[in-house]
Formats: C-alpha cells, sequence, structure tokens
C-alpha cells in the first residue's frame, strides 16, 4: 500500500491531487497538521464520539473565539499546502458548508464529504509519515507513556536540535546542498535522517567490535545499516529495557 508513496508523486483522489510536502514547506505543515491530530474520542461525550472527524473538527470551530486557533483555520491552510493552492483564499477559495444536509466543503469543482475527508486524511498521513494517535490505547495509558519518554529524555541528557541545524546536519553527512534538503520531502527527509543517524552509530561499533578491545553481549548487534528501520510501536523505548549501549558491551 506504501508503495505509491515511494517516489514522492501526487496522489489523484477525485480528480484531485494531494501532494507531498516538502521541507521548504515544513513550518507552516506542522502548524496546521494539528488539525488532523486531535484526540476526539477520549471526550466523553457520546455525541462528539458520535461524529465523524471533519464534522468534529467544525464543531469544535464554532466553540473557539480566535480565529488562529481554529481547527478550521488550520485545516484550511494544510489542505492549501497539500493540493498545491494559493496561499490567498480570495484567490483560490476553499469553500464550506453543507451538501444533501450534511457537511461537506469543495476544491476547485469537487465536492468532498466526511467520508472524503477521512480518506484525504489518511493519505495526507501516510503520504508524509505523520505520527498518529492510538485509538486502540486509552488515553490514560498513552499520557503515562508519554510521560515515560520524557523522563527518559531528561535522564540521557540528550535534546535533538532544531529543525535549522538537523537540515544542517543532514548536509555535513551526506554532502547535499541545503537548497536539495529544502526541495526534499518530509518523509523522505525523516527517512535520511534515521538512515544516517543509524549508519554512523553501525559504523562506530561496528568498528569498535573489530578491534578486538570490546565485545558484545549481543552477537546480532550492532544491526547492519541497512537494516529495515520501520517501527510502528511508538512506545517501544520506553516499554523495553532501560538498559543503555554502554550495558551491552563487555571489556576484553
Amino acid at each position: 500500500m506504501l508503495d505509491k508513496y515511494l517516489y514522492d508523486e501526487p496522489v489523484e483522489y477525485k480528480g484531485l491531487k494531494i501532494y507531498p510536502i516538502r521541507m521548504r514547506d515544513f513550518l507552516e505543515f506542522n502548524y496546521s497538521i494539528g488539525s488532523l491530530l486531535l484526540d476526539k474520542d477520549s471526550i466523553p461525550d457520546i455525541n462528539i464520539i458520535n461524529m465523524t472527524y471533519y464534522e468534529f473538527l467544525m464543531y469544535l470551530s464554532t466553540e473557539i473565539e480566535n480565529a488562529v486557533d481554529k481547527p478550521s483555520y488550520k485545516l484550511d491552510m494544510l489542505l492549501r499546502i497539500c493540493f498545491n493552492l494559493d496561499r490567498d483564499p480570495v484567490k483560490t477559495p476553499i469553500l464550506y458548508g453543507k451538501y444533501k444536509n450534511k457537511l461537506a466543503f469543495q476544491i476547485n469543482d469537487v465536492i468532498l464529504t466526511s467520508r472524503d475527508f477521512d480518506e484525504i486524511k489518511n493519505i495526507i498521513v501516510l503520504q508524509n509519515e505523520i505520527e498518529t494517535i492510538d485509538v486502540n490505547m486509552k488515553k490514560e495509558t498513552r499520557d503515562m507513556l508519554d510521560k515515560a519518554k520524557e523522563a527518559k529524555a531528561k535522564m540521557s541528557g540528550d535534546k535533538q536540535c532544531g529543525l535549522e541545524d538537523q537540515m544542517i546536519c543532514l548536509s555535513i553527512a551526506t554532502g547535499m546542498s541545503l537548497d536539495d534538503i529544502y526541495n526534499m520531502t518530509v518523509r523522505k527527509f525523516k527517512r535520511y535522517i534515521r538512515r544516517v543517524d543509524h549508519k554512523i552509530h553501525y559504523e562506530i561499533y561496528k568498528t569498535a567490535s573489530m578491534s578486538g578491545f570490546v565485545e558484545f553481549k549481543d552477537k546480532n548487534f550492532p544491526k547492519h545499516w541497512m537494516v529495515d528501520l520501520d517501527n510502528n510501536d511508538k512506545y517501544g523505548d520506553v516499554l523495553v529495557s532501560f538498559d543503555s549501549i554502554a550495558e551491552k558491551i563487555e571489556k576484553v
């Protein structure tokens, strides 16, 4: 299913093209993607639970006074980026209203329903490798594990650098120009960062193991730098042992 995202081509839906986000637009995208990541089903209100996600966004927007804080404002920005529309709503309006007495919206001449919105949401999430909420896990459990991740990060003392420095790091590690990185899709950027980081660590540990001065308890460590790095378990690192890499090493 993910093969269609391999080459960073736009995905067609009902005659409209949904484009993968480029790093050049990451800040706008990062702000607006929040409209797709609200925890609707954890709200203890049967009326909200029975709403479609799009209906929930529109409902929530009526409850918020500040325009820029409305999910509908963020959604409009997101759709303009993903459908490659003019950022000016006057030049290219997205129409929001009702169709056959159901909430709907219109892009160009295409009317889109709540069901269409669910499909579009799924495409955007997969196209840009967005981490979503695990609806099969209770909110209380997710909150507990999120706190555990924060605690682990503080214990390690390592704080990941910001986006600008991440792009610079990738440029240094690969020799790519910053312009090339700006035009890279978010999906490819994440994969490059993950792969380059793994390759560097692999080379360090492999050199150490071949030196004869150290031996790893785990004979399958380090994992080859081309091993599959896809991990669908967001909380895997806090559900396993907290042993550090250093504790895997025995001095000869």
